[in-house]
């Protein structure tokens, strides 16, 4: 065949044009031709016309596809429209994987609770699938909400975000609730189902959520219930609530040093599974990696503020300005310096540092750098972490100005431990003898205490001094001389002290 022949042909055929019938014979015609294309015998110029067949049969197989879904979706709206008429219940189909069918019809997905159309559209199609959908869900619906409530713990989780999933799907979330620790329970999407049909799966999901709490976090649920508090009390009773309320731990060395927990309430403590020491008081299991995400998640949805999560399993950590303090004590970390250290590490080095000043007998001691592999702190960084701890250099080599003894500061709030062991012999203080205070009398001073009151010789009132006459001496029963202003003034007597009869014995109150 000639190319004038072929042209003719492919003019007709390239028109996508027509109902469902007669496209669908054009395309058969131009299948029919694109087989004669690839035959070099049977074509004048086989090469070109094989690409232009296989032009025109795409053209007309997309122009098929929309007149078949036009027909499809016409159908459907039709049939969907037609069911909601009818007084009986639509049939309705729930697959495995979610997918939703009204009347043989897809209209969308059921993903946990929430229902997702096949269409948003607001068109007569999407407000016809969107009524149907709403009509036939209450009984799909109603059955998953019951395979909710018959379902064990294990077939629940909690994600990130606060979401409970079922099924692969979050069907709620928790809500903010009367402390961080019970938070509320909201059911997510099942908006077709009356309240009271959906309560029995919510109050099923707020129970496995205060035992999902319960299991990471035990230490924390018995304080808040009371359970095993006989005999705690005083500071170690404030002790186990604020670190209830903290998250994790607290930090004890801006407390009142002589606020002490007695070995027998820290036994208590212990029961409880908390631990009371130098520098803070925590809870070891909420320190565990799934406990520090869960208390990051409820704490970050009781204050309205993101919570940070600590690097998984470190002992310390760099800061990089963007942790406070409440965020830190939450995870179960003390601020040391530039770092954060785990309170549970921190303790244990706090004990080697004491344990070395006791040693040394004197409040300079030797601290080896392999003290730092106790909380996995960088070398280099260690001497600010130290200070951290409340400690200073008290010696520094001269070539490096690398520490090579440290000695405990001067305590400041919140930021040293309180050391313990013997003063140092710096630290003796010489007293004065104090007033002795007797009963009806004014308190008699040691006269050596008293400082002499110099007079400058050069000053106008020098001068003046010197003109004012001597004041006259008066004689009391004693023999004493006694100013005007009834000061005794000390003279020297021929006679001695002893030797004087004291006159002002054993006299009756008339004389």
């Amino acid at each position: 065949l000639s190319d004038k022949a072929m042209e003719n042909r492919m003019e007709r055929l390239s028109q996508a044009m027509g109902d469902i019938p007669a496209l669908q014979g054009k395309l058969a015609g131009i299948r029919t031709w694109t087989y004669a294309a690839y035959r070099d015998d049977w074509l004048e110029n086989a090469l070109f016309w094989r690409e232009k067949t296989r032009e025109v049969e795409d053209k007309l197989s997309d122009a098929l596809h929309e007149a078949l879904t036009a027909r499809f979706v016409d159908r459907r709206t039709t049939a969907l429209l037609a069911g909601l008429k009818k007084d009986h219940a639509l049939m309705t189909d729930l697959t495995p994987d979610g997918e939703v069918s009204v009347e043989g019809h897809v209209v969308g997905q059921l993903q946990g609770l929430t229902f997702v159309p096949a269409t948003n559209a607001k068109t007569l199609e999407g407000k016809a699938v969107r009524s149907a959908a709403s009509s036939a869900l209450v009984p799909i619906l109603t059955q998953r909400l019951g395979e909710i409530v018959a379902a064990d713990n294990n077939a629940f989780t909690l994600d990130a975000e606060g979401q409970v999933i079922f099924g692969g799907h979050a069907v709620a979330c928790l809500t903010k609730g009367h402390d961080w620790l019970t938070p509320g329970i909201e059911l997510l999407g099942a908006v077709e189902v009356k309240t009271e049909a959906k309560e029995p799966a919510r109050v099923h999901i707020e129970a496995w959520t205060r035992a999902h709490i319960a299991t990471l976090l035990p230490s924390h649920v018995r304080l808040k219930s009371g359970d095993g508090q006989d005999g705690l009390e005083g500071h170690a009773k404030g002790i186990a609530f604020r670190v209830m309320e903290s998250g994790a731990a607290i930090d004890l060395r801006g407390d009142d040093p002589s606020l002490r927990v007695e070995a027998d309430q820290r036994e208590i403590l212990k029961t409880l599974g908390l631990r009371s020491g130098r520098l803070a008081a925590h809870a070891p299991d909420a320190q565990k990696p799934a406990a520090q995400r869960l208390i990051a998640r409820l704490r970050t949805l009781y204050d309205g503020v993101p919570c940070l999560t600590a690097p998984e399993g470190a002992g310390s950590f760099a800061l990089d300005g963007t942790w406070p303090d409440a965020a830190l004590l939450a995870n179960g970390y003390l601020r040391a310096g530039a770092r954060a250290v785990r309170a549970d590490l921190a303790e244990r080095l706090a004990w080697d540092i004491a344990k070395r000043r006791k040693e040394a007998g004197k409040n300079q001691f030797a601290l080896p750098p392999e003290l730092a592999s106790i909380i996995s702190c960088p070398g280099d960084v260690f001497p600010t972490v130290l200070k951290g701890f409340g400690l200073v250099p008290a010696e520094k080599d001269p070539e490096t100005g690398l520490p090579t003894l440290w000695r405990y500061g001067r305590r400041q709030s919140g930021n040293a431990p309180r050391a313990r062991g013997r003063k140092s012999e710096n630290n003796e203080e010489k007293r004065t003898p104090k007033a002795v205070k007797v009963k009806g009398k004014a308190p008699h001073r040691n006269p050596s205490n008293r400082r002499e009151k110099k007079i400058d010789p050069d000053s106008p009132f020098a001068a003046l001094a010197a003109l004012v006459p001597p004041k006259p001496i008066k004689k009391t029963q004693t023999g004493k001389p006694q100013t005007a202003e009834g000061k005794t003034q000390e003279i020297n007597l021929s006679v001695a002290p002893e030797a004087t009869p004291d006159t002002t014995q054993d006299k009756p109150k008339s004389e």
